[in-house]
């Protein structure tokens, strides 16, 4: 008892003179050390250890019962558990489960949890030190692990079974491969399959001829996908001979006859390079329409309705067409002739038949007949009996035997069925009669006897096939009148002249040649000005012929006096930049406005304080010198800002200043950066141990003048003074005031301090004083 008296007031003493307090560990719940040997009594906080609780567990540890214990299990990315609590606050690294991370999860096993678990039974999980599966394994895997095939079984569940490896040995138990080759004529790797063209239970059979060199059915031998060429039979093992083709699975007789008599296809029985003459058919077997009997050289004859002949005898069944003789319809009957049979026969002296085949009279014509046929008349001549003589035709032709017509018409200036009837001038030939010229020919000829046309051309103004209406623009029975200025430029009615739709914009109807009243110029477009006692103007030059209303100004009073606008030129232009004259339609300034005005008529000042912006007054934005409005143009302070001010147009704050009226003085922001202007925060921190955001008074427990001196042991843990230092309320127990940084000579007295020391201790304040 006595030595710790001593120590304390060895405590006292050093205090007394000077020596600063060290801090306190870690203690628990932020409990206090004591004061002499710094212990903490109650214990530390998480993650330390010691007496003084001043020593922090190292990374891959943490505090267990006050000591530092390593960490039980695997974290995500090998990172170190927490401190304090042991656990992984990242959670576990790959594989690991648990708590603390400290077992595998369920399929993993071994100390690093690295081990796959096999196919445990009933999908179980293995044991998670030796990965056995308890239970034993899935079908065909092998104990304990579970992770290979038994042998003679391969694949990625065990389920297939080996082939027909060498000797009887079994594959590999993965990838199902004989390492040491096949039993014969079985094919590798694996050895499951006939080699190429081998079948049977043992693959000891040879295929057929398998279309396209294929292999056969192991099992059968059959060729599914058909035979090669020439071959039939289920396994294809059968060869066909030439004439001979292979159906349904047999070989027969080709059915038809080929080009140049070649044997059919062997495979399709049909003729690869075509049919012979006259033959069709998928397989050449039948004569082509048209031709008949077994060889198909028959040529069919002219059946009736264009239809087939029987391929076998060649007659028509239906009967023949007409003038032809039945049953084989190839011949005329008597008195036709010609390649149809169509032609009659034609006057044959003594009425005899013609030549069937070229209609020839064999022993000559009748008279005025002609050779060879004797079926038409001798030149000039018409009629049943060809006696009657032809009228005027065209360029000296013949006319019709039968009507004495001249089929390409008559010759110039004659008329009739027979061309027999002679025109006058002035009349020409219409539908086979003689009619009245409809036109009017240049120089007033007469109009062609044979067309009625102008063969020189129209008349003045006249147009048409002959001659006969004005030309697009004129009208009347002479074709002398004008067209006015018919509605969408169309053309006027050629009789009167009217426009039938009306006339274009401000013409008077019906004839469109004058311009409606209040509209002259050449396309009447243009409206009368303002003429007094609202007279008409003159509709050709638009001149008003009093004088103009008021205000307007002559000659046509379209326009207003200057310096004035709108539609009775009535009202005052605005303040238009150099004098100018404004719009007479909308009072707009086309050049701008007279310094201070705004407006498109420029007619609106903007009062002190306010500039032009664009079409508006706005407000002054910045403070100018001596709080003098800002220009009215520019919207800047022609003698410069107001104090604390800057900016284009004095709108913000100058560095170091804030808040709407720059008043306020920004505080120790960090690196001595400038603070933000609106509130004057230091956007990037303060200076150390300043109070953000203002960083101008200093943070809890320090303070003078740069806030680098910390607060005494205040009472009831009141905060000093941040300017002076003091404590308001007063000290704690045993400190000295205002600044209760020093102890007390009382509280020397309460440690049972023997009288020795504590006049030791006078003398020392003493010596002090």
């Amino acid at each position: 008892m006595f030595a710790d008296s001593i120590i304390q007031c060895i405590v006292l003493l050093i205090v007394a003179i000077g020596i600063s307090c060290l801090e306190c560990g870690h203690c628990k719940d932020g409990k206090p050390c004591s004061i002499v040997t710094g212990n903490c009594r109650n214990g530390c906080e998480v993650g330390w250890y010691g007496k003084q609780c001043n020593n922090e567990c190292s990374n891959g540890t943490y505090a267990l019962n006050g000591k530092c214990v390593r960490c039980q299990g695997v974290c995500q990315d090998h990172a170190p558990c927490n401190k304090s609590t042991g656990k992984c606050d990242n959670g576990c690294g790959d594989h690991w489960t648990g708590k603390f991370c400290e077992e595998c999860a369920d399929g993993f096993y071994n100390k690093n949890c690295s081990g796959t678990c096999g196919f445990c039974r009933n999908d179980e999980v293995c044991n998670k030190v030796t990965g056995y599966c308890i239970n034993g394994c899935k079908s065909n895997y092998k104990d304990p692990f579970c992770q290979d095939c038994l042998l003679r079984f391969f694949g990625e569940n065990c389920q297939q079974i080996c082939g027909n490896c060498k000797a009887g040995l079994a594959c590999n138990t993965a990838s199902g491969i004989c390492s040491d080759g096949c039993q014969d004529n079985w094919k590798p790797p694996y050895c499951s399959e006939c080699e190429p063209q081998k079948y049977g239970p043992d693959c000891t059979l040879d295929c057929g001829h398998c279309e396209h060199g294929t292999s056969c059915s192991k099992d059968t031998g059959d060729c599914p996908g058909g035979c090669e060429e020439g071959w039939a039979g289920e396994r294809c093992d059968i060869q066909c001979i030439n004439g001979t083709y292979v159906s349904h699975g047999k070989c027969v007789k080709c059915q038809g006859v080929c080009k140049d008599h070649a044997p059919c296809n062997i495979s399709t029985g049909r003729c690869d390079d075509g049919c012979s003459d006259h033959w069709t058919g998928i397989f050449c077997e039948e004569c082509v329409d048209g031709f008949y009997n077994k060889n198909c050289s028959g040529i069919c004859g002219f059946c009736v309705n264009d239809e087939v002949c029987e391929k076998v005898s060649g007659h028509c069944l239906n009967g023949c067409k007409t003038d032809f003789k039945e049953p084989m319809c190839q011949d005329c009957i008597s008195g036709f002739f010609g390649e149809n049979c169509q032609h009659k026969c034609g006057k044959c002296k003594a009425e005899e038949a013609c030549n069937t085949t070229s209609g020839v009279c064999p022993n000559g014509c009748q008279d005025h007949w002609v050779l060879p046929n004797c079926t038409a008349c001798e030149p000039h001549k018409y009629g049943p009996e060809c006696t009657l003589d032809c009228g005027h035709c065209k360029q000296g032709r013949s006319c019709s035997i039968a009507t004495g017509a001249c089929p390409d018409g008559c010759e110039g200036g004659w008329t009739g069925e027979r061309c027999d009837t002679e025109c006058k001038d002035g009349t020409y030939v219409l539908q086979g009669k003689c009619v009245k010229c409809q036109g009017v020919c240049m120089n007033n000829a007469p109009c062609n006897k044979s067309t009625g046309k102008c063969d020189n051309g129209c008349s003045d103004h006249w147009t048409g096939k002959f001659c006969e209406e004005c030309v697009d623009g004129f009208y009347n029975i002479n074709c002398s009148g004008i067209c006015g200025s018919c509605v969408n430029g169309e053309v006027c009615e050629k009789h009167e002249g009217h426009c039938l739709n009306g006339c274009k914009t401000n013409y008077r109807e019906p004839l469109c040649q004058d311009c409606v009243s209040g509209f002259y110029g050449d396309s009447c477009q243009n409206k009368c000005g303002k003429c007094k006692a609202r007279a008409a103007c003159n509709t050709t030059s638009g001149v008003c012929p009093n004088g103009c209303q008021d205000h307007w100004i002559l000659p046509n009073c379209t326009k207003c006096e200057p310096y004035k606008y709108g539609p009775d030129c009535a009202t005052q232009c605005g303040h238009c930049k150099g004098g100018g004259s404004c719009s007479m339609d909308t009072g707009n300034c086309p050049g701008g406005c007279t310094y201070g005005w705004i407006g498109e008529r420029c007619d609106i000042f903007c009062s002190n304080g306010t500039y032009v912006s664009g079409q508006s007054c706005v407000k002054c934005q910045g403070m100018c010198k001596d709080s003098a409005p800002c220009n009215k143009s520019t919207g800047k302070c022609d003698d410069g800002c107001s104090l604390h001010w800057t900016g284009t147009y004095c709108e913000e704050c100058a560095d170091g200043y804030f808040n709407k009226d720059c008043s306020g003085t920004c505080g120790n922001c960090v690196n001595g950066e400038v603070c933000e202007k609106n509130e004057g925060r230091c956007l990037n921190g303060c200076m150390t141990n300043y109070q953000q955001p203002l960083c101008k008074d200093c943070i809890p427990g320090f303070y003078a003048e740069r806030c680098e001196k910390k607060c005494g042991n205040c009472k009831s843990g009141v905060l000093c003074d941040s300017t002076t230092g003091r404590c308001p309320d007063g000290c704690l127990d045993h400190w000295v005031p205002p600044y209760c940084t020093a102890q007390t000579s009382s509280s020397i007295l309460n440690l049972g301090c023997p009288l020795s020391w504590i006049l030791c201790y006078l003398f020392i304040q003493l010596i002090l004083i």
